[in-house]
């Protein structure tokens, strides 16, 4: 992040979005290959079609891409460019709801949000067209997706059913395992060294029969890790990093419409899995907010030369 912001050529920050598109576009084209079952890739099922990593972190990235699509798509002033990110959007966003990630599939909906009412501010016009597509995507999904009907059928029979034992079950599980370690070492933690065997001490001190709680190798919540980890300072530190980036002015408005794409995108997430434990959304996190702040110094350079001329 820190050599992007300093070092990138101004020139560059379109095109290493443009860059990050292309890549999303080939692991999509696979993802589609092993879903129709033309590509066979050893470990991996057609119901469950994620290519290069687990399925919750590349649903995160779809949506994630999604929401730059959709962004251009209003931005783009020719209407051949209007017409390829059109097609590019309706792809990566069935193969969102082709896969099993259910963390993209929520995470959509509210980037959907996030860049339409950013764009046309909230009018009539972009509630109806928010409200419209919020209701037609999921029910298209739904009706055509069978992965996406069966995740979401398994989810709610886990919240009706609600049981230790599920995968929702256990995060919740983990979450109450983390408020206990919490209200023990609220100030600074149990540190990075006995944040997990913490928890298994808790469990089997507490929790005996919830083994699947035990079982998860990290707390698939950011904001409660970090909190267990270096207490109340270690949370306020997460929280304060998407404050800082919210607060950094841009002008541009695609790239200040990527700032809050990125900061909903990485928080919401952050509810259902460890985004700072994990390389890939950590380096999802660094590209961006290394082009986002490298954006804003050159605004800033721009905005005092125009001070010092006047």
């Amino acid at each position: 992040m820190f050599v992007i912001f300093t070092s990138i050529d101004k020139k560059f920050i379109p095109i290493a979005l443009s860059a990050f598109l292309t890549g999303m576009l080939i692991s999509e084209l696979v993802s589609y290959g092993i879903f129709f079952e033309f590509i066979t890739i050893q470990g991996l099922s057609h119901k469950d079609p994620s290519p290069f990593m687990q399925h919750t972190l590349y649903s995160v990235f779809l949506a994630f891409s999604a929401g730059i699509l959709l962004n251009r798509i209003l931005t783009s002033e020719q209407i051949k460019h209007k017409i390829i990110y059109t097609i590019f959007f309706i792809t990566i966003t069935a193969n969102l709801f082709i896969n099993t990630g259910r963390t993209g599939q929520v995470l959509f909906l509210f980037v959907l949000v996030s860049v339409l009412i950013g764009y046309y501010k909230i009018t009539f016009k972009s509630i109806v067209i928010t409200l419209s597509l919020l209701l037609i995507i999921p029910y298209l999904a739904f009706t055509f997706s069978p992965n996406f009907k069966a995740r979401i059928m398994q989810t709610y029979n886990n919240t009706s059913n609600l049981t230790y034992s599920t995968s929702i079950g256990a995060r919740l599980g983990l979450s109450i395992v983390a408020k206990d370690i919490f209200l023990e070492n609220p100030i600074i933690g149990v540190g990075a060294g006995d944040y997990l065997s913490k928890k298994d001490e808790m469990v089997q001190q507490r929790y005996p029969d919830r083994k699947k709680v035990k079982a998860l190798v990290h707390y698939h919540n950011q904001f409660v890790e970090f909190a267990v980890i270096a207490g109340i300072f270690g949370l306020s530190a997460y929280i304060f990093i998407f404050i800082s980036l919210l607060r950094t002015k841009i002008t541009d408005i695609r790239i200040n419409t990527i700032k809050y794409i990125l900061v909903s995108s990485i928080a919401i997430a952050s509810f259902s899995d460890a985004m700072f434990h994990l390389n890939r959304p950590l380096s999802l996190f660094a590209l961006f907010a290394g082009l986002i702040l490298a954006q804003y110094r050159y605004e800033e350079q721009e905005a005092t030369i125009v001070r010092t001329v006047k």
